[in-house]
């Protein structure tokens, strides 16, 4: 058996922030799809058309704000986690894995 005794702060937290990245870009790009596709339906039912161009516009601004945000909030998540795992490890001992050669 291993005992994972301790995380590097810094890698975990670029881990994290790699994962949460991807997952805050997905996220966006489905939100965009959506709110896209509730736009066209309030136009066709009358609402304000010719704003295409600005809705294209936000929708970049919030895809990049979006994946950013989700990035930063994942490393300092990531950066948290594996402090307080090192501080639990020891004071109780680490992880105990069952490793193949």
């Amino acid at each position: 058996m291993a005992v994972i005794q301790r995380f590097g702060i810094v890698s975990v937290a670029r881990i994290n922030a790699a994962i949460s990245l991807v997952i805050g870009l997905v996220l966006s790009v489905l939100w965009i799809l959506f709110t896209g596709v509730t736009g066209v339906a309030r136009g066709i039912d009358g609402g304000a058309i010719g704003s295409a161009a600005m809705h294209g516009a936000g929708g970049l601004v919030v895809i990049i704000f979006v994946t950013i945000v989700y990035a930063v909030v994942g490393f300092i998540a990531g950066a948290l986690v594996a402090l307080l795992y090192n501080v639990a490890a020891g004071w109780f001992g680490g992880i105990e894995m069952d490793l193949a050669d």
